[in-house]
């Protein structure tokens, strides 16, 4: 009997593990892009636009490292009680690189990098049971490794394209259970980490010198996880075990396009655009273990589109360019009422800065994401980040 609870004890903690992901989609990349309530795809520069808009890099001329710092507390709650995912903490690494090509490329083509790092993990993975609440698309958003590469090049004095791609992590993966002579229970895990790759394509038309337009496309990025659980207890326990997969999705970003236009009048830039999302293809969170198992119940999401606006004005002060932020979104929810997966409506307010004072680039923002009331659950989210630049 010891020995059946301890296998029970054992798979119930594999089975319990947490899982988090994806920054750039919920709060946006960078310091810059979030204080301007995550828009980017027309309006961008920098090394955030390799995931706002490739196309936008172009527009950087000089090389620039930047190092950063994001954090988010949820304050959010289920059935009246408090239930508060997983704090983010994440170090964000940026880079712009002209290449120096020459002819009629010469200054035409940038490379772009970007690096969402959570502290102390590379991607995690919650496997509840299926009647479990929880905050779907929340609980699994802010904590995996995810790396942005794009290029962009500059067809026209007013037209330039870009693409990329953004990798997260995946895990995949065998855990061995096996007993000793003595009946003690070991487990041998093997585990191995993968990488996932979603395209990344853009354009940006300076229609005048105060007017250009962006577009955008993301195809679906995905941090899934699968792994096998098998024994070779033998004849140590009275009933044999099957193996069993558990296998998911730990964050998931839709596939999305999106349009903006930045309109540009003297210190102030005014950007207003929408971006749908793919939510109806949004999986099962997780899959039966085996074929005797029931089936999840089926998420049932719907598309969604999402508006953004935002403005930016500059300011000349004696230390430098003194840049002042802010701006408004509107996140529907995709998850309808009636399932495990809650989710809400979501209203966001942000607000940043930026100090250019070369070589140095500071900028800081913070969010307010509030969430609109449902049946089972509310609260809110408080985001936070900085991040400082050098020209190289």
């Amino acid at each position: 009997m010891r020995l059946g609870i301890r296998v029970a004890t054992l798979l119930c903690a594999l089975m319990a593990s947490r899982a988090v992901a994806s920054v750039p989609d919920l709060f946006g990349l960078g310091a810059r892009t979030p204080g301007m309530a995550g828009t980017g795809i027309a309006g961008s520069n920098g090394w955030e636009a390799a995931y706002g808009n490739p196309g936008a890099l172009s527009a950087e001329a000089g090389r620039r490292l930047t190092l950063g710092y994001v954090f988010g507390h949820f304050g959010t709650s289920i059935d009246g009680a408090s239930h508060v995912p997983e704090d983010t903490h994440a170090a964000v690494i940026g880079a712009t690189l002209p290449l120096p090509l020459g002819g009629f490329m010469k200054d035409r083509m940038v490379l772009g990098l970007g690096f969402v790092l959570p502290a102390g993990v590379i991607t995690r993975a919650r496997v509840p049971t299926d009647d479990e609440a929880r905050l779907a698309l929340l609980d699994t958003r802010t904590q995996v490794v995810g790396i942005d590469v794009a290029a962009s090049i500059r067809v026209h004095d007013r037209v330039s394209v870009g693409g990329g791609v953004l990798a997260l992590a995946a895990l995949k993966g065998r855990i061995q259970l096996s007993a000793d002579a003595a009946g003690r229970i070991g487990a041998l895990s093997n585990q191995q980490l993968v990488a996932d790759y979603a395209p990344l394509a853009g354009a940006l038309v300076r229609v005048t010198d105060t007017l250009e337009l962006g577009a955008v496309f993301r195809g679906e990025s995905r941090a899934g996880f699968d792994v096998a659980v098998d024994n070779q207890l033998g004849d140590k326990l009275p009933l044999g075990l099957p193996v069993l997969h558990v296998t998911g999705v730990a964050q998931l970003d839709p596939m999305q396009a999106g349009a903006e236009a930045a309109a540009h009048i003297g210190r102030t830039m005014i950007v207003g655009g929408v971006t749908w999302k793919h939510w109806s293809a949004f999986p099962r969170p997780t899959e039966k273990p085996n074929q005797a198992s029931p089936e999840p119940p089926a998420p049932g999401f719907s598309d969604t589109v999402v508006p953004r606006a935002a403005l930016e004005h500059g300011l000349p002060t004696t230390l430098g360019e003194l840049s002042l932020r802010g701006g408004l979104w509107f996140e529907p929810t995709p998850a309808p009422e009636g399932t495990p997966y809650l989710d809400n409506h979501r209203v966001a307010g942000t607000v940043g800065a930026g100090l250019r004072a070369p070589p140095f680039q500071l900028d800081v923002f913070y969010q307010l994401h509030v969430l609109v009331p449902r049946t089972r659950s509310g609260g809110s989210l408080h985001v936070a980040g900085l991040t400082i630049g050098v020209d190289l």
